[in-house]
């Protein structure tokens, strides 16, 4: 049995001589010969704030960013139960998200003048009072302001900049706050130790100390360059963000490695079950098959729990110890079955911690039918029905096995891929997905839809398909951190964490940290590769989007389903329902990707996108039961082509 990350990573680095204590990007001058603190002390407010940033950063050759995490061991939060967070699976990181958080900590701070989620333009004008740039290039990065959610308490609540576009791999950011006011329209105080940065005072703080050069060279020239006055300033820092190899490479290479071993001829299978089902009166599916997949396993357990961790090889990439069966279920519409011949493949996504009897669904058969698509489905492993309880246990007890799960979608995703290498290959071969002995299927061409979870994670499973050239992307969002303190599905998980802390700003600081795990795994962390631009040579030059959200939805902000259009180059479908900033809009019919918004009744919320969700989820499950968006879909999936299927706008009430 190979090791558990991150300790063969670890190892490798001690051998290697790969990181020290103290020095490395953050600007260490050889000022101080003391080694650097587990806490940053630029904003003593929180260890953590501001974050990200790249005091918790060094160098490290090894890494694609040059650039390694390091967080020490007092550096995470503690619950409760003085159970404190270990750093080492955030520690094998060469960089911070493209698509995360900023918090900082500035006690009494508003979002008076600040960009809000429905006016992201005015960050990007030249007074805005949050100001996020890219070091090297000057250009500012859209983004929008918010205050946590877990307190009313003004000294304990985080101020949040969330981006609304990818901030790139590998690359210097810097973030600026200037004329921030309280409720009562007076100015915030700026920490202290940031003044003495900001102003040249003196300290004997060698943590702040070691800081100074990095803020002399970069942050403070790239925000003059930006016309932002040093004095003005309340708080600035400087992050880097993860290179595309350190992050994505490893679940490349799982990929890559479990395709190779299933080889050309695909993987071991056994059909446990085959029905029938009559096609007159209606039918859509007229046969149904529970199919066993023998899959490479990269888990030192495939059953959920926090032991079930990724197995890593000497070459520090992540190695397979034999295989599991897989569970996976096809279905072949009636379209296929009443005139014989090859259909495109579908593969479908569940939802949250459902599993795959979900592409069982009437809405599913619709689409099948409607294009006559052989559909099939596995479970999303580490976010299926099994995985839930256990979801909870990790929060409560210590999140720093939330690894575990993260670690389980990276082996979800390579189970997807020999999914659809068996549909290719063994299945299309076999009488039971023949009639007459012509094939029901047509290798050639796989299709994705994936709903709500299903969309989410498929961002990320579209972006390393090396075979998906369309997908539907229904009620979908990225990033994960955007999306949960607005669903209402994870109310429980958010009352474990209130529970469990004592500091509102540690809940929000966890958040943040959990991004840096989900980035490998789901369209967030994937975003520059969801549309045009292949992530490599395997994956097709060019994949074509449907993103349908629902205003008002509970459970996936459309927020996120922006982002996700965004990233894709979506069209925005005439008549608008609304404008979305950064997509162009026209009238149907066009080819390419697209947003297709429907409007059940349900209005967004009006203040802030941050209020408690409460338990209604919304307009979440309607799109996939519409009529409309199920003849979109199938469509568009067929032909790349976008068609009106309303009459007026989108809003079939």
């Amino acid at each position: 049995m190979r090791p558990t990350a991150p300790l063969a990573l670890l190892t490798a680095c001690a051998v290697t001589a790969c990181s020290g204590d103290k020095g490395g990007p953050a600007g260490d001058s050889g000022a101080s010969s003391t080694p650097r603190g587990d806490c940053n002390p630029v904003d003593p407010g929180h260890c953590m704030f501001p974050f990200p940033s790249s005091f918790f950063l060094e160098a490290d050759a090894s890494a694609p960013s040059g650039q390694r995490v390091r967080f020490g061991p007092g550096s995470l939060p503690t619950n409760r139960d003085l159970v404190q967070m270990t750093p080492d699976a955030w520690n094998t990181k060469d960089g911070f998200p493209i698509l995360g958080a900023m918090v900082a900590l500035l006690p009494g701070v508003s979002t008076d003048g600040a960009a809000g989620w429905d006016e992201i333009e005015r960050s990007l004008a030249a007074d805005s009072p949050t100001v996020v740039l890219d070091a090297a290039t000057g250009e500012r990065i859209p983004h929008f302001v918010e205050l946590e959610r877990f307190t009313d308490d003004p000294a304990r609540r985080a101020l949040i900049l969330r981006p609304v576009v990818p901030l790139g791999y590998d690359r210097d950011i810097v973030v600026g706050l200037r004329g921030l006011v309280d409720s009562t329209g007076a100015p915030v105080d700026a920490p202290a130790p940031f003044v003495a940065l900001r102003d040249g005072g003196s300290t004997d703080d060698p943590d702040l100390e070691r800081q100074r050069p990095r803020y002399e060279d970069v942050v403070f020239p790239a925000l003059a360059a930006a016309g932002v006055d040093r004095a003005e300033l309340q708080l600035a820092w400087d992050f880097h963000t993860t290179s595309a190899d350190g992050s994505l490479g490893p679940i490349l290479h799982m990929r890559d490695e479990a395709l190779a071993l299933v080889g050309d001829g695909g993987p071991a299978y056994t059909i446990r079950e085959s029905s029938d089902f009559p096609c007159d009166g209606g039918g859509t599916i007229g046969r149904r098959l529970y199919v066993d997949v023998e899959v490479p396993l990269y888990l030192s357990d495939w059953n959920p729990g926090p032991q079930s961790r990724l197995l890593w090889g000497a070459d520090g990439q992540p190695e397979p110890d034999g295989t599991a069966s897989v569970p996976m279920t096809v279905q072949i519409p009636c379209t296929l079955l009443q005139d014989p011949r090859p259909g495109a493949l579908l593969q479908f996504g569940h939802g949250l911690f459902g599993d795959q009897g979900h592409s069982e669904s009437s809405s599913m058969g619709r689409i099948a039918q409607q294009g006559g698509f052989v559909l099939y489905a596995v479970d999303w492993t580490g976010m299926k029905a099994v995985d839930a309880p256990y979801a909870g246990i990790i929060m409560s007890d210590d999140p720093s096995n939330f690894a575990s799960l993260t670690d389980r979608l990276h082996q979800a995703h390579v189970e997807g891929f020999v999914a659809t290498r068996l549909m290719q290959t063994g299945l299309a071969a076999d009488p039971a997905l023949q009639v007459d002995g012509v094939s029901l299927i047509n290798p050639s061409e796989v299709l994705y839809f994936g709903t709500s979870m299903g969309g989410i994670l498929g961002g990320a499973h579209l972006a390393m398909s090396p075979t998906t050239s369309r997908a539907v992307l229904n009620v979908p969002g990225a990033p994960f951190t955007l999306l949960l303190t607005r669903s209402a599905p994870f109310e429980p998980f958010f009352a474990i964490l209130e529970a469990k802390y004592t500091d509102p700003a540690d809940i929000t600081a966890l958040l943040a940290l959990t991004q840096m795990l989900w980035d490998p795994t789901e369209g967030g962390g994937w975003a520059p590769f969801m549309g045009g631009t292949p992530v490599d040579s395997v994956v097709p030059p060019t994949r074509e989007v449907l993103v349908v959200d629902a205003i008002g939805d509970r459970s996936v902000t459309t927020l996120g389903a922006h982002v996700v259009a965004r990233a894709v180059g979506a069209t925005n479908m005439e008549p608008l329902l609304r404008e979305v900033w950064g997509l162009p809009s026209a009238a149907p019919p066009f080819s390419g990707p697209a947003l297709l918004e429907m409007d059940f009744g349900y209005e967004e919320p009006t203040d802030q996108f941050d209020a408690e969700p409460g338990i209604d989820a919304g307009p979440h499950e309607l799109p996939f039961s519409s009529r409309e968006a199920q003849e979109l879909s199938a469509h568009f999936l067929s032909t790349g082509e976008v068609i009106s299927v309303c009459e007026g706008t989108c809003d079939p009430r």
